[in-house]
Parts: structure tokens; C-alpha cells; sequence
């Protein structure tokens, strides 16, 4: 998630369902990101689980 799929990924959790329905706060997310791309930690696992739920949300309403 540090090389081609950055800004995607930023993009997908950022301003996506998750933070626009509540589910979680921009902030928190974001601070996982920005550990993530310092290599202060490394949050994959969950960077990719919200990814793939945010996807999930994201094809769900787009049949609806």
C-alpha cells in the first residue's frame, strides 16, 4: 500500500462509505494511513479489511 495502490487506497477509505456513514472517523483512518506510508507501523491488515469492506459497501450500492 506504499507503492501503486497509495493513492487508491487513500481515496477509497477517505471518502468513502466508511467515513460517510460513520462507521469510522476520518481521523483515525487517516492516522492509520499516514503511520502506514512513514513506516512508523505497519498496518496493512487492517488498511486492507476496511479496503475490502469499503469495496463490499461500494458494490452493494451500486445493484441498489
Amino acid at each position: 500500500f506504499r507503492g501503486a495502490w497509495r493513492d487508491e487506497l487513500r481515496e477509497h477509505l477517505l471518502e468513502g462509505q466508511l467515513i460517510n456513514d460513520g462507521f469510522f472517523r476520518k481521523e483515525s483512518v487517516e492516522r492509520l494511513l499516514t503511520e502506514h506510508d512513514h513506516r512508523k507501523a505497519d498496518h496493512s491488515y487492517p488498511l486492507w479489511s476496511l479496503l475490502i469492506l469499503e469495496l463490499f459497501l461500494e458494490g452493494e450500492n451500486a445493484e441498489l
